[in-house]
């Protein structure tokens, strides 16, 4: 992708995938220059607003909610005057919202600000349906918000929700699936329940270390979270537990279906067309095309960039 910019550094396409990327990655500070890139080059309200989003993202994860209300509320404007024929209940506003009702949490504004949130992921639910990647966004923005305002058990519950939603749209070890296990894990020791949150540290690590390698900043840092709530010894960088070090490699794309048969998106989506077929074939044409349209879900959600 840095080769494509550096061939077409006026492409939206690529600086959008890179912002979203960084984000995904938790390099806020990329994202942010992704995102100004992505704002300089817009051509429409829309992409503005889209460019908006990311540097109210960016923003937000780094605990600047200041700094990210700002942005979310000049998107939501543009929003407005590009979309004049939707109403304010219309879910494509809702990302907005949602980070624009976190920021507000975040500076103290609690009951306003979860009111909306709430508000916002009831739309989203009706919209796009339960278990859709966006509502799994919502959970975890809401959950993040519950834990700021001390509500640990909602919040627990919200991000199950995203971790459960995700993890059979994406499979098991994602990028996505690793906010959600250190939200599970923050809760927990806030609840006194430092085996659980050992167990969603780990996962996290898990995650981490098969997707982005053992030595990466974010395993780093998911080490030194598993130490802090195992309260055991620091486990040293140039001796990086065996059973996590083979896990890279194994879950790189070309290995993943193979490594993780039971759990890749793409071969639960093979598996709901093969379940689709046998059924409709005992004439069972509701029931099948239920099928069907699970793995059409899976597939396209696979390939949907994340955040």
């Amino acid at each position: 992708m840095e080769t494509a910019l550096h061939r077409a550094p006026q492409s939206k396409q690529a600086w959008r995938y890179l912002g979203n990327l960084a984000l995904s990655m938790e390099s806020y500070a990329e994202a942010i220059v992704c995102f100004e890139k992505l704002l300089a080059l817009a051509d429409s309200a829309i992409e503005q607003a889209q460019a908006l989003h990311g540097l109210g993202l960016a923003h937000l994860y780094a605990e600047r909610p200041a700094e990210a209300a700002p942005f979310f509320s000049r998107a939501l404007a543009l929003y407005r005057q590009s979309h004049t024929p939707y109403a304010e209940s219309h879910a494509f506003l809702s990302p907005d919202y949602i980070g624009l009702g976190l920021s507000q949490v975040m500076l103290g504004n609690v009951e306003s600000g979860l009111a909306a949130m709430l508000k916002r992921v009831e739309i989203d639910q009706r919209f796009y349906g339960a278990s859709h990647p966006e509502v799994s966004n919502d959970y975890y923005l809401l959950g993040k918000a519950l834990q700021i305002a001390g509500h640990q058990h909602e919040a627990s519950a919200h991000f199950e929700k995203a971790l459960k939603n995700d993890a059979f749209i994406y499979g098991s070890h994602h990028l996505r699936l690793s906010p959600y296990c250190r939200g599970l894990a923050t809760s927990a020791l806030q609840l006194n329940d430092p085996i659980k949150a050992q167990q969603y540290f780990r996962r996290a690590l898990e995650i981490d270390v098969c997707v982005l390698g053992p030595h990466h900043p974010r395993v780093v840092s998911d080490r030194e979270l598993l130490r802090m709530a195992s309260s055991l010894p620091y486990m040293p960088e140039e001796q990086p537990n065996a059973s996590l070090e083979g896990l890279h490699g194994n879950c790189m794309e070309e290995r993943l279906a193979r490594a993780y048969r039971a759990s890749h998106p793409l071969y639960k989506a093979k598996r709901l067309h093969e379940l689709g077929k046998k059924t409709l074939a005992k004439g069972q044409r509701a029931k099948a095309q239920k099928y069907f349209d699970q793995a059409e879900l899976v597939e396209a959600s696979y390939y949907q960039q994340p955040l």
